[in-house]
């Protein structure tokens, strides 16, 4: 027999008795509507109630199954070492490794979660946050394709619900001061998500009045946050104050501000993650929050490189161009840096020019094809030892190390003889 809203939502946690009740009173009209209405629950967890509810009274199957991420891992580590073992002796057992690759690479994507699914979730949110406080909202998103471990998907999506109010109530103008700004009638809202060596960066920004930091400094006095002249008080110290704990500059009480929550939550999460939390605003024109944090595991685009007889890999996106060269002025040597046996006189021209986003150029002994693989975390021993930031396995079986040439170009730039 199919359970109906309330009981669904009761046994996951999503709401409490007395809210039930307090729903039920009310019951003129549907209850996933009264409980958005009365602000007893998140839309979000409504909608994926209704969706447990709709498959139940069909009794069709969920596509999603609860699986212990700790069982994935042993599953995956299990089948890592069988295909090291087959790689070892490749007589006869080519096809079998091949069907065995596979077949890791698919519990590893068990593992993930592509970034559309925090799209959706934040689109939703300033819909409901904009019809809340009279303002109409547009948000876009940039950085589809990317896949990542699914708990840091659950972590993001609770530093975006807050960010996006936070925009929408204190960030955005009403109609009318956009109006008199002469900015359009709709406030607009950038979402962007991308990966910078091993690093997972979250950018939501908006084109609202920005911040003021007159407001934030003359609530700090009367919190006792501060002392002194406010020319003593830079921007930047006055914008850590949003992140403090019950910290508020909203002169009332509303679903989304007022009660001092938010930033702080936000801050906490990133804190959580070994990650980061920055606000950078132009008055006038908007607010910027920035939040990076390590990427544990991702499917990234990578590029293979040989050094020597070594082989490494780079986050394809922090590549803008490959080419042939005979000549290494200016190029920094990546064999500088990752010796072998080999003396590197006995390299010979032409060389792989390597140029990086940040500026950074290299000569590499030869390039591979792109691969979109699993990467993970390197172990907190290798990180940061010569520019590691995790490792990857390749299409054919062969570990390498993911690597950040950007950490790298200043170690090659004090260590690298200057070119002939």
């Amino acid at each position: 027999m199919a359970k109906n809203l309330g009981e669904i939502l009761l046994e996951q946690g999503i709401i409490g008795r007395d809210a039930l009740d307090r729903a039920l009173q009310i019951q003129s009209r549907r209850l996933g509507d009264i409980l958005i209405e009365e602000h007893l629950a998140d839309p979000v967890a409504i909608a994926q109630a209704l969706k447990f509810q709709a498959l139940s009274k069909t009794g069709g199957r969920s596509s999603r199954l609860m699986v212990d991420v700790a069982a994935l891992d042993e599953i995956l580590t299990r089948l890592e070492s069988i295909e090291d073992q087959m790689a070892a002796d490749k007589l006869g057992t080519l096809p079998f490794l091949s069907s065995l690759t596979s077949l890791r690479q698919s519990v590893e994507m068990m593992l993930l979660e592509p970034v559309e699914t925090l799209f959706a979730r934040a689109r939703l949110i300033a819909f409901q946050a904009g019809t809340e406080v009279g303002k109409p909202v547009e948000l876009t998103c940039e950085g589809g394709g990317l896949v990542v471990d699914r708990a840091l998907i659950d972590e993001l999506a609770d530093m975006i619900l807050h960010l996006v109010r936070n925009s929408v109530d204190h960030g955005l103008e009403d109609e009318a001061g956009r109006k008199k700004a002469g900015k359009p009638p709709s406030g607009h809202i950038r979402l962007g998500i991308s990966t910078f060596g091993g690093r997972f960066v979250l950018t939501l920004s908006d084109d609202g009045r920005g911040i003021d930091d007159n407001a934030i400094y003359e609530k700090a006095l009367e919190k006792g946050l501060l002392e002194g002249e406010r020319s003593r008080h830079s921007s930047d110290a006055l914008h850590r104050l949003l992140f403090t704990p019950g910290f508020s500059t909203s002169e009332k009480v509303t679903n989304f501000s007022g009660r001092g929550v938010g930033l702080d939550v936000v801050e906490a999460a990133a804190i959580r993650l070994n990650g980061e939390v920055t606000v950078r605003s132009s008055p006038g024109q908007g607010v910027t929050f920035r939040i990076s944090v390590p990427l544990h595991c991702a499917r990234l685009a990578v590029v293979p490189l040989r050094v020597g007889k070594e082989w490494i890999a780079v986050n394809a996106s922090e590549i803008t161009s490959i080419e042939r060269t005979g000549d290494l002025t200016g190029l920094l040597s990546a064999a500088s840096l990752f010796p072998s046996d080999e003396p590197q006189q006995a390299l010979k021209p032409p060389y792989l020019r390597v140029e990086c986003l940040t500026g950074s150029r290299w000569a590499f002994d030869e390039v591979g094809q792109p691969e979109d693989v699993m990467v993970r975390e390197a172990s907190a021993f290798a990180k940061g030892s010569h520019g590691v930031i995790g490792g990857a396995r390749m299409r054919d079986g062969r570990s390498v190390l993911l690597i950040d040439l950007n950490l790298l170009s200043t170690i090659a730039i004090s260590v690298l003889p200057a070119s002939n």
